[in-house]
């Protein structure tokens, strides 16, 4: 079974010739170069959601830091912390271990960019 991607596009023009032609699925997978699967699936889509393409619920994997306030709390008590600092601290309160790299890219999503050395 192989996937590929079908632009909106397609697949809008797909869902007008079965719903406004009233064509059948046969004739409009011979047309549009969509599976009749392909089309089944994109009418359940379309009476589920009321648009053509489905919008995943979170984007990208879950994060493993989203404690974004205790983090954000550290930094307001101690702006000249290291991140192996913030990384004990985590540990202590909430007893996670991540990675110094973990914490500066959820820094770095909450606004928080390098500091200058002076």
């Amino acid at each position: 079974m192989s996937r590929r991607h079908i632009p909106k596009e397609h697949k809008e023009l797909a869902l007008n010739l079965l719903r406004r032609e009233h064509l059948p699925q046969k004739l409009v997978s011979r047309y549009t170069n969509i599976s009749v699967r392909a089309l089944k699936r994109l009418l359940h889509t379309y009476r589920k959601t009321g648009s053509v393409i489905r919008t995943p619920v979170c984007n990208g994997r879950p994060r493993i830091l989203d404690i974004f306030e205790i983090l954000i709390a550290c930094i307001e008590r101690r702006p000249d912390m290291y991140l192996t600092e913030l990384q004990e601290e985590l540990g202590e309160i909430c007893g996670t271990r991540t990675s110094p790299y973990t914490i500066w890219r959820t820094l770095r999503r909450c606004g928080y960019t390098l500091k200058k050395v002076l």
